[in-house]
């Protein structure tokens, strides 16, 4: 297909075709578009837009990306289609609008030619995975017999709709909130579209329990509670220069376990970049915080967990979040000492509050302040909150502290946490 002002569309339109002919028959292709496998991504309009654009109820060019655009209440499907979901009429429809309005949209808002892959891609994900979703939930509970008012409508609004919010989040570095306004509260797509369909264009969308919305200095979870994988994805802000073929992103050590308290450096900031987003991620939590170079970790549950490192390239108003290797490891608290009990000469007895995600404890116990010359007592169980420490002598100050550790039963490495305050105590003489 030609460029259309300046912009060369042609390898979005091959994949999303060859996406569709995959996972449609001939029949279905010929029942929907009105002519054969392969043609639907022409610039000729089939005998449904055809009739659409007669009665004036669309228009591909000027109302592509205006979140209102509808079909009148009085329009009804052709008859050649009315086996057919009519979701899929959506599916064809709004590549042949993003096909003919996406080069006016990216010149009017001066974003480059270089940034187009990136948003080819973006869009691409986004209808790969809205046909992958209404096949798999819609198409196999079987076909309407007779398409309802406006249920086409809705389809290419909630499409139109919600990749223009995505491309003006890009555009402001941020995420334009989506407010539903009961617009799907009809029938087979109401539920679907207003819980689905809205993730995708973002690129937030996860296969698994968190979801990040991402702007320029916020970053929150939501739980979707799928049951499956932590696989996250991020949306991208799009300054004006980026250019993906040359953009650094940052590294951490890979395959490394860090404690609490230590620090992860991060090197190969993007030459343009000013922070780094650094998140802790598990099945449960979600941390986040800013650091040039480096985070130090906050205590989270006994469990494996996940550190992503996301590159801000800060270029005017926009930012790029490039997204890194996976670091794997462990993490507990540092204990609390309360109070020291069961005084003698000889032995006392040591309280401690919860380290949660620990597997024991350790003691250290030394009559110098700076702990040489002392001995340390291992406690098994995080639950277990006091301890006896005995043999000491008669009349002696001693100086106490205090550590987590995780320790796996299939392994002899431990990790620790940082060390609790110090405490002293004088056995009586």
């Amino acid at each position: 297909m030609a460029a259309e002002n300046g912009f060369d569309l042609t390898a979005l339109n091959n994949e999303l075709g060859a996406y569709h002919r995959q996972h449609h028959q001939v029949i279905e292709e010929k029942l929907l578009y009105g002519h054969e496998t392969g043609q639907h991504m022409t610039t000729i309009p089939s005998t449904i837009d055809q009739k659409a654009m007669a009665k004036g109820e669309m228009s591909e060019v000027s109302q592509a990306f205006t979140p209102k655009v509808t079909y009148k209440g009085d329009y009804k499907l052709s008859a050649n289609i009315i086996r057919t979901d009519d979701i899929m009429l959506a599916y064809r429809f709004v590549p042949k609008v993003l096909r003919k309005s996406w080069a006016g949209y990216l010149v009017q808002n001066r974003l480059t030619q270089q940034q187009l892959p990136f948003i080819n891609y973006m869009v691409s994900k986004a209808l790969k995975q809205f046909i992958h979703e209404h096949e798999t939930k819609h198409i196999a509970k079987g076909y309407r017999k007779e398409p309802e008012d406006n249920k086409a409508g809705a389809a290419i609004n909630a499409m139109t709709g919600f990749i223009i919010r995505a491309f003006m989040g890009m555009m402001k570095g941020s995420i334009i909130p989506i407010d539903l306004q009961g617009f799907f509260n009809r029938d087979t797509i109401g539920d679907y579209v207003s819980n689905q369909i809205w993730k995708i264009p973002h690129l937030y969308r996860t296969s698994g329990d968190l979801m990040c919305l991402m702007s320029t200095d916020n970053a929150q979870a939501y739980n979707i509670a799928t049951g499956q994988d932590n696989n996250i994805q991020f949306v991208y802000s799009i300054p004006q220069n980026f250019d993906p073929k040359t953009a650094v992103m940052p590294q951490v050590p890979q395959g490394q376990t860090y404690v609490k308290g230590t620090r992860i450096p991060v090197i190969g900031l993007p030459s343009f970049g000013d922070s780094n987003l650094i998140m802790f991620v598990n099945k449960n939590n979600l941390k986040k915080a800013f650091d040039e170079n480096s985070l130090q970790f906050e205590p989270l549950q006994y469990d494996d967990f996940y550190v992503k490192v996301l590159a801000s390239m800060n270029v005017g108003t926009g930012f790029t979040w490039d997204e890194l290797v996976w670091v794997c490891g462990s993490l507990s608290e540092t204990p609390i000492i309360t109070d020291i009990t069961s005084v003698t000469n000889s032995a006392f007895t040591l309280n401690w509050e919860t380290a949660w995600g620990s597997s024991g404890y350790e003691i250290d116990v030394s009559p110098n302040a700076d702990f040489s010359g002392g001995a340390t007592t291992n406690v098994d169980g995080m639950e277990t909150l006091n301890q006896a420490i005995t043999g000491l002598s008669p009349n002696t100050t001693y100086y106490i502290r205090q550590r987590s550790k995780i320790q796996r039963e299939s392994s002899t490495d431990k990790y620790l946490s940082f060390n609790s305050q110090v405490r002293q105590i004088t056995t009586a003489a």
